[in-house]
């Protein structure tokens, strides 16, 4: 009798140790973003190794459709943290809130959620976590790949850089979304760090361009029909960048080297698109945002939860404020 419970039991048991491994699931704001598509891509093969299959949802930039995904994830598997890029970072609010309810951790990448939201009660300020990059390092490293190409500030109103001889820097920007905190602190920093090395900066022309190679092609058309006089282009990520030369390729002399022909053009994220096009000499320079690290800590911080597995100590590459992680990421030229 005794044999015949222990055969009862067993498979009981084993199936409540299979249920109990619930796969992690990231809701991202739009599979179609390259930088956000690889760092997905990274998280799902570090918790691969784990024994782990990561579920995607793709909210296609709809806020709507995310609640959506969320809501159906929370009633199938409450506790279960959840991966979030979310699409407006103002509805972290009532993501929070619901994840509250559930007891269910959220960890944010990407876009940060406004800091109070995430530390105005104590299960929140034990159960939502943010994972991103260091913009204002990013920012910032733009400035100084852009100082070290243009030589001394001093020296910069007699240079063959200032092409109008007025003695200022001209700059276009092209920016991300309005409401993206990595999209406000790059343009910020980029540009109070030029004029701390001593450029005179006169900002000239700032486009919205969402993140898209599209939009930045069609808004450096307008920047060249008008005949703007653009010194310096400081754009928030690759992509954007990457239309802005796709733009100026079907306009250059081949005889004449691109960046002496037009301008030097910055991007942030260090796509293999990006790095590429420093190597052939289209884009000055890029930022590195780092999506092995990234997703390195998301996932540490997902199997402690999970797991319990201790937190790594981080260097000095990662800033750490409370649960919120910052990746300062490199900056990339010809030169590295």
């Amino acid at each position: 009798m005794k044999n015949k419970t222990n055969l009862i039991f067993l498979p009981l048991l084993l199936l409540s140790c299979g249920e109990a491994k619930v796969n992690p699931c990231f809701f991202i704001y739009d599979l179609n973003d390259n930088f956000m598509s690889s760092l997905k891509d990274e998280f799902s093969l570090a918790l691969k190794e784990k024994g782990y299959e990561v579920t995607t949802y793709n909210a296609s930039r709809k806020q709507s459709t995310q609640n959506t995904q969320i809501g159906k994830e929370l009633e199938l598997n409450p506790k279960n943290p959840l991966i979030i890029n979310v699409v407006d970072r103002l509805s972290a609010s009532m993501i929070i809130e619901k994840a509250e309810k559930e007891d269910t951790p959220v960890l944010f990448i990407n876009r940060e959620p406004l800091k109070e939201d995430c530390t105005k009660n104590s299960w929140a300020k034990e159960n939502i976590y943010y994972v991103g990059a260091d913009s204002i390092y990013q920012g910032e490293a733009q400035s100084e790949i852009a100082s070290t190409y243009f030589g001394e500030a001093s020296n910069f109103p007699s240079s063959r850089f200032d092409k109008n001889s007025d003695g200022k820097l001209q700059v276009a920007l092209f920016r991300g979304e309005l409401s993206h905190q990595d999209a406000e602190n790059r343009s910020k920093y980029a540009l109070e760090k030029l004029r701390t090395i001593g450029f005179e900066v006169d900002l000239i022309n700032v486009s919205y361009c969402d993140w898209e190679k599209s939009l930045a092609y069609e808004e450096m058309k307008k920047i060249y029909l008008n005949g703007e006089n653009v010194e310096l282009l400081i754009c928030n990520n690759d992509e954007m960048a990457l239309g802005a030369v796709e733009y100026l390729k079907e306009k250059m002399d081949e005889n004449t080297p691109f960046i002496d022909q037009f301008f030097p053009i910055l991007g942030v994220d260090g796509t293999e698109t990006g790095k590429q096009a420093v190597k052939d000499g289209y884009l000055l320079g890029t930022v590195l945002n780092d999506a092995y690290n990234q997703a390195k800590i998301l996932s540490d911080i997902y199997l402690n939860i999970v797991e319990n597995t201790p937190l790594p100590v981080y260097g000095e590459e990662i800033k750490i404020n409370d649960n919120f992680y910052y990746v300062k990421g490199t900056k990339i030229t010809r030169n590295n």
